[in-house]
């Protein structure tokens, strides 16, 4: 349970009991105030993820609608992360790659599918606005190299997609 700052020095949680898998699965009864301030560690970034998203180059192949995306692995799913917010132009342009990361607290298996959410409840998110996605690629660095996936032919996501009564779009992933 230890990260290390940009600055080399190690960030731990600060807790007085060993580091066991109880301590995060057995909470307590009751906590005083300067308890609940203190670090558990439960947000540490363990595992960082970049994800490319490969736009198509045809006419109005990206879009200014807001995307979540999500990662979903064997054992778990990441947080769902707005991918606007990490993106150079704050929108997905036409015939680039864009690029951002999620992170993740441990480790949850090989990614099995990645789930793409259209926000339908912004006052700037336009109806006819598509998004146009040819390939994601997730990859985790590592000291041997990267692990990496590619979703081939995602294709259009719109914010009409209705998938369970959720906007969702769920595109399967192949390891590489």
């Amino acid at each position: 349970f230890s990260k290390v700052n940009s600055d080399g020095t190690i960030v731990t949680p600060d807790i007085d009991t060993p580091y066991t898998d109880e301590y995060l699965t057995v909470p307590p009864t009751s906590m005083s105030y300067a308890e609940t301030l203190k670090n558990l560690g439960l947000a540490i970034t363990k595992y960082t993820y970049t994800v490319d998203v490969d736009v198509a180059n045809v006419i109005d192949a990206g879009s200014s609608n807001y995307f979540y995306f999500q990662l979903v692995f064997e054992n778990g799913t990441s947080g769902v992360v707005l991918a606007n917010q990490q993106l150079t132009a704050d929108s997905f342009r036409q015939g680039y790659t864009e690029s951002f990361t999620i992170s993740t607290t441990q480790n949850y298996g090989n990614l099995t599918s990645i789930r793409v959410i259209c926000d339908t409840t912004s006052s700037t998110s336009q109806v006819f606005d598509k998004l146009n996605i040819e390939k994601v690629t997730v990859s985790l660095p590592s000291n041997g190299g990267a692990k990496s996936w590619i979703m081939d032919k995602v294709g259009w996501i719109d914010i009409n997609y209705q998938d369970d009564g959720v906007n969702t779009t769920v595109v399967d992933a192949k390891e590489t």
